[in-house]
């Protein structure tokens, strides 16, 4: 190893050099985005000098690393290769967006990602339906709030109760049968609410006289019936695992559990005239009716624990199935609305500005949705689809148009793919409007996915 002299060593630390080592470390802290960088790319932009000029009528001056002395063309030509875009920069520091490439396409101008990678089903703006799949027929369907008459079950059954007769549409072989219900001498007598059990195997209906049934769908029985005391419209069903909740115009709510051999009603509360009620995913249930209020019980204390200022009419409710806390409420009035509450603390996440009547109102676990159903007058006898991906806002994803009446129910299979929509019109539309979502497809082709073997 050589010594060097004390002015040589001096050298180093001259004015020139500490300039420099200055300027070295005064960079902003600016990261390329490596999964972008074209590493042949950049390596020609740092060999090509005056790159900024756009009709290279400039000789390209030669450099330790050019290939020729006379290299113009091989940088036109080789620039033209591996980029599109003269502006490119050598250090990209943020993602581009995946170019659409034709069949013409040369094999380098690719990105390997876009074949590798392709962008996720969910970004992908799917085309919204235009017309129903299937119509079916409703005749007697009556057009009042006070009713709740369409379910769908776990085992792809839709049933809908018509004057005295639940119809049960099998979904995938397309057959259907009904059953009867027997009301004697009650002639005016008809169902007005319907709603399925957990396991699909049986079903609760609701009268105008105020008597629950609780019938054996696949054996057409009856198991046991629940009368109460004011013989008031049955309005709304919903079940809790083994036990159901009924709502009734009169205001009074009551606990039905099928387990019990015994006719026992146990009453909850009492809620002014009652339009719907709907259970949480945590014995939790929501009501309204036309008191300006949308009240949340403890079914497990059989007790009131909040209280929502909603709407002064609230016929339109439903739990998010993936935030169990939170709750959506439609308003049917002339300015009706579409909120967003936080059930715990009965703050309003957020409200949305319809001018049209909110009849009805459903979750769409596909695409993590929301749909409604208006009865106008500015949304008249529309069913809109809003997507719901933040606490605080509402995007409207399109409209299906087809009922000449207000749509009061809808129902979506146990698939998440169909939606179901019965209206005052005595028609039900059956809308293909959430096809299925391939699962995983984003990582198929991914060599580092640790699922994926060679045998």
């Amino acid at each position: 190893m050589s010594c060097r002299t004390v002015s040589e060593c001096l050298d180093l630390y001259s004015p020139t050099m500490q300039s420099r080592s200055f300027q070295a470390f005064s960079f902003d802290r600016y990261i390329p985005f490596r999964p972008n960088l074209n590493v042949d790319y950049a390596h020609l932009k740092v060999i090509s000098p005056n790159r900024g000029n756009s009709n290279n009528s400039r000789r390209i001056q030669s450099s330790p690393c050019s290939m020729q002395a006379d290299s113009e063309n091989y940088h036109l030509y080789l620039n033209a290769a591996l980029s599109n875009d003269d502006e490119e920069k050598v250090l990209p520091l943020t993602s581009r967006k995946s170019r659409k490439h034709s069949p013409l396409t040369p094999p380098w101008q690719i990105d390997i990602d876009d074949v590798f990678f392709p962008s996720s089903p969910k970004s992908r703006k799917r085309k919204l339906v235009t017309s129903p799949s299937r119509v079916l027929d409703m005749k007697g369907l009556r057009n009042d709030l006070s009713t709740n008459i369409l379910d769908w079950n776990c085992n792809n059954y839709l049933a809908v109760s018509l004057r005295q007769t639940v119809y049960i549409w099998n979904a995938e072989k397309g057959t259907c049968r009904r059953i009867k219900v027997n009301f004697g001498e009650q002639e005016r007598a008809f169902l007005t609410a319907l709603s399925w059990n957990q396991s699909g195997k049986s079903f609760a209906v609701g009268t105008n006289g105020g008597e629950v049934l609780l019938l054996d769908a696949e054996q057409t029985k009856l198991l046991i019936s629940f009368r109460s005391s004011e013989k008031s419209h049955i309005s709304a069903l919903d079940w809790n695992e083994g036990a159901f909740c009924s709502g009734s115009v009169a205001g009074n709510i009551c606990l039905h559990d099928e387990r019990q051999p015994t006719e026992k009603v146990t009453h909850i509360g009492r809620h002014r005239s009652m339009f719907n009620l709907k259970f949480s995913q945590h014995n939790y249930l929501a009501s309204g009716g036309n008191d300006g209020v949308v009240n949340i019980w403890d079914i497990r204390k059989l007790m009131k624990c909040n209280k929502i200022e909603a709407h002064r009419t609230t016929k339109a409710l439903s739990w998010c199935p993936w935030w169990s806390n939170v709750i959506a409420t439609g308003g049917y009035d002339e300015d009706g609305s579409i909120k967003i509450w936080h059930a715990t603390t009965a703050k309003l996440l957020s409200e949305t500005k319809v001018n049209s009547k909110v009849c009805s109102l459903i979750w769409a676990t596909e695409y993590k949705e929301l749909v409604t159903g208006f009865a106008g007058p500015s949304m008249k006898n529309e069913i809109a689809i809003w997507k719901y991906q933040s606490l605080d806002n509402l995007d409207l994803v399109g409209t299906l148009c087809q009922h000449e009446r207000q749509p009061l129910h809808l129902a979506i299979s146990p698939s998440g793919t169909t939606l179901a929509s019965a209206g005052s019109d005595e028609i039900m539309c059956l809308w293909d409007c959430f096809p299925p979502i391939q699962k995983g497809s984003e990582n198929i082709f991914s060599p580092l996915s640790l699922t994926k073997t060679v045998r």
